[in-house]
């Protein structure tokens, strides 16, 4: 078993869903990767970045980030 730390850009794509095709092959490594038993993992600054990031690149209100993010 592994255990894979997803950056912010990873978690980003996959919340947003955008590029498409850069947010599709994020899904299918989680997709694959839980299919063989790793472990994929945020850490808390990933976590913190992403929300800040939803808020100031994407426009999500705040609490819609966290409810992203959570």
């Amino acid at each position: 078993m592994s255990r894979w730390g997803l950056d912010t850009t990873t978690a980003l794509r996959l919340l947003t869903g955008a590029p498409p095709a850069q947010a599709d092959k994020a899904r299918e490594f989680l997709i694959r990767a839980r299919r063989e038993g790793d472990e994929a993992y945020i850490s808390d600054l990933v976590v913190d970045e992403a929300y800040h990031a939803l808020q100031f690149h994407h426009g999500v209100p705040e609490q819609l980030a966290g409810r992203q993010i959570l």
